[in-house]
């Protein structure tokens, strides 16, 4: 038997965002995951290493595949040097390009909302936890541990 808690980071800064042009045929969800995870990666792992110390392990991955995000889309119309710089480099061809196809740029972006990973201690190991109150969620400071019992 194995007492449950997932780590829960959700300290992400409202200004980390992830924003690429939208190609419909390619997932940016996990080149998104990637970058949050090479950002917050020494961050997380700390906190992760902490609950280790106190004899946690972790059940399945740790990675970028723990982390939740939100994707908002963007459409920008609006003219900028580098179209003008464009139609003078094509002779104004490009101009009649962006005419005929609409002049519109779709962006993707991504924000992480929070890395999730299960955590595991055999209770053998722990006999105080069964006396513990039946607690959904703790806040031990950096970091959120929902208890699962």
């Amino acid at each position: 038997m194995r007492e449950y808690i997932y780590f829960v980071c959700d300290m992400w800064k409202s200004q980390d965002k992830w924003i690429s042009l939208i190609n419909d045929s390619y997932d940016l969800e996990p080149l998104a995951r990637n970058y949050f995870w090479q950002v917050h990666q020494n961050y997380i792992l700390d906190g992760i290493r902490e609950y280790q110390q106190q004899g946690y392990e972790v059940e399945g991955e740790i990675g970028s595949v723990s982390i939740k995000l939100h994707r908002t889309e963007q459409v920008e119309t609006n003219l900028n040097f580098v179209d003008v710089i464009l139609w003078i480099m094509t002779f104004g061809l490009f101009l009649l390009v962006q005419l005929w196809l609409g002049h519109e740029r779709r962006y993707a972006v991504f924000t992480a909302v929070e890395f999730r990973v299960k955590l595991y201690l055999p209770i053998s190991e722990t006999p105080f936890l069964h006396s513990a109150p039946n607690t959904d969620v703790l806040d031990e400071g950096k970091y959120t541990v929902a208890r699962r019992m």
